[in-house]
């Protein structure tokens, strides 16, 4: 599996991650991967998007981004027209 962020000033590099990623294993991902990157980019009011994959909805996850107070945006399920990294 492939992780990756994207935003209007840049990307982050591309993480290749091995086997299935579980909530708890995403949340380490987002704690290593994507916290440094937001914090070197942005200010608090950056947002950030996902799709509704079962591990980025699950109770984990979100205490997760709550916790490090990280503001993430309301998205449709199953919304492939408007994932812009699917796309």
């Amino acid at each position: 599996m492939v992780w990756g962020v994207f935003f209007a000033g840049g990307k982050s590099n591309l993480v290749f991650l091995e086997g299935n990623q579980d909530s708890v294993a995403y949340t380490t991902t987002l704690k290593k991967h994507l916290l440094p990157v937001m914090r070197r980019n942005f200010h608090r009011n950056a947002v950030f998007q996902q799709d509704n994959a079962s591990i980025h909805t699950a109770k984990v996850t979100q205490d997760f981004f709550i916790s490090e107070k990280v503001k993430v945006m309301d998205w449709p399920a199953k919304s492939l027209d408007l994932n812009t990294i699917e796309n």
